[in-house]
Order: structure tokens, then C-alpha cells, then sequence
């Protein structure tokens, strides 16, 4: 992925109160920006920002179980009845074969 290096794009307001704009650049190459009231809180943002974003391009590669549209956040997903109804046979499924295992049977 590379390193992420942080560059001030502005500093607005009095110098007793400023407000910094950081953008977060990967291989010379902008992801995003964010602003704060410290170079810091900006920078924090910003990564937290990154991170979402990185995220959702790894959920775009997952496979989803029938019915669950890959642009749908975690917390809709678990929320889905067809997700957990999923989750759950193939956890029972999984606990049951090792059952049979432990107890001798085939």
C-alpha cells in the first residue's frame, strides 16, 4: 500500500486559534483530507477517514451471501436476516461436524 505522509493545504483563523486542513497522501497520490484544531487532531481524522475507505474497498471484494448488497455497512449486515440466517447454519454446521469428530463418529 506504501507509507502515508500528511501535508498541511491550509491554516485559517488567529494563530491563538487556527484550524488546520491535512490531506493524507499514499504513493504521491491524495486519499483525503480533514480538518482540526491542531495539525494532530486533523491528521487523526484524516487516517480514521483512510482507513474507512480502505475498508470499504475491501469489503467490495468479499463474497456476500445471496440478498446483501456489497455497498451495505457492517451494521446493516448484521442486522440482515438472511446474513445471520447464513451465519448460523454454516456455524452449526461447523460445530456439529466437530461433535461427531470428538465423539468418535464419522
Amino acid at each position: 500500500m506504501g507509507v502515508p505522509t500528511y501535508k498541511v493545504l491550509s491554516q485559517i483563523g488567529p494563530s491563538n486559534n487556527p484550524t488546520f486542513t491535512v490531506a493524507l497522501f499514499v504513493q504521491n497520490k491524495q486519499i483525503c483530507s480533514d480538518t482540526g484544531n491542531k495539525k494532530s487532531v486533523a491528521e487523526q481524522l484524516c487516517a480514521k477517514k483512510a482507513l474507512e475507505i480502505y475498508k470499504g474497498k475491501k469489503l467490495k471484494k468479499q463474497n456476500f451471501p445471496k440478498g446483501i448488497n456489497k455497498n451495505t455497512t457492517n451494521k446493516k449486515r448484521k442486522n440482515n436476516v438472511n446474513y445471520n440466517k447464513k451465519a448460523l447454519i454454516k456455524n452449526s454446521a461447523n460445530i456439529f461436524k466437530k461433535n461427531q469428530k470428538n465423539n468418535g463418529a464419522k
